[in-house]
């Protein structure tokens, strides 16, 4: 059976936020469905309505439906946030960008100022898609498959930046179909990887969560560490943080195929 991760956290489903919710399901099999593999979301920062997220989508291999740990680049969002630097010849030989060892779908770069963001080169050359760029201000990256055709099998913001709150949100989505097409032929499952936080009510649901503290973290009792769970007094109310690796995409062969050349 695969593993319920709604079912193991440990707030109660009726006050979850729904953002949160969403994030602890897996994703359904429609192929019409578009699927987000990254975002970085701000809202209300400073505010009573604050909710963030920082999301990437790991491809980690085998399809054995067992969580695995927090990964450390779910704090920041960004697969890489410096740029590598060294006096030596061949200092950099064994850089290999990754979320703590596995691929990502959408290359993203940050160094806490400005941030770029790209379809991971594994996944557009082992489809063969094709990019173009549309917008002025707001630049999106696009990716076709020119094969069937099949257009915006992939896209999403080129970059953003931070001065003191995000200049824009980034969303980066892709087709359901191509996407478990691409983890299939990895012998892959996709897993979000993401930090989530909220500013909530003070419920006494939460409250019995944390047993009389002013703040609590919560890690599962046995097995993997699959989220960290930080519940605090804040503003009056309760601030929410989770870091958290949730499997959400189950690979599967596509049903589309390539038009030969006639």
């Amino acid at each position: 059976m695969p593993f319920d991760y709604l079912a193991a956290f440990p707030i109660p489903y009726q006050i979850i936020p729904p953002k949160l919710r969403g994030l602890l399901e897996p994703v359904g099999l429609s192929p019409s469905q578009d699927l987000e593999v990254f975002c970085m979301h701000e809202s209300d920062p400073y505010g009573g309505q604050a909710e963030h997220l920082h999301l990437q989508m790991a491809v980690v291999p085998g399809l054995e439906e067992s969580p695995i740990e927090v990964q450390d680049e779910a704090g920041d969002g960004v697969v890489e946030s410096s740029v590598p630097v060294g006096d030596n010849l061949g200092c950099i030989a064994q850089f290999t960008p990754s979320i703590s060892g596995y691929d990502y779908v959408v290359a993203a770069w940050g160094d806490n100022s400005f941030y770029a963001f790209n379809l991971a080169e594994k996944v557009w050359m082992t489809l063969g898609l094709t990019p173009r760029c549309v917008g002025n201000d707001d630049q999106r990256l696009i990716y076709d498959d020119l094969g069937l055709p099949e257009f915006g099998v992939a896209e999403g913001q080129v970059s953003s930046s931070y001065h003191w709150k995000l200049k824009r949100d980034v969303t980066w989505r892709m087709s359901n179909e191509y996407l478990r097409r691409y983890l299939w032929m990895r012998g892959s499952r996709g897993v979000r990887v993401f930090f989530y936080e909220a500013q909530l009510a003070d419920l006494p649901e939460l409250r019995a969560l944390m047993r009389g503290q002013p703040q609590v973290v919560l890690q599962p009792e046995g097995g993997v560490a699959w989220y960290e769970l930080d519940i605090r007094e804040h503003m009056g109310g309760l601030l929410l943080q989770l870091w958290a690796s949730v499997e959400a995409v189950m690979s599967a062969p596509v049903l589309k195929v390539r038009k030969l050349p006639t």
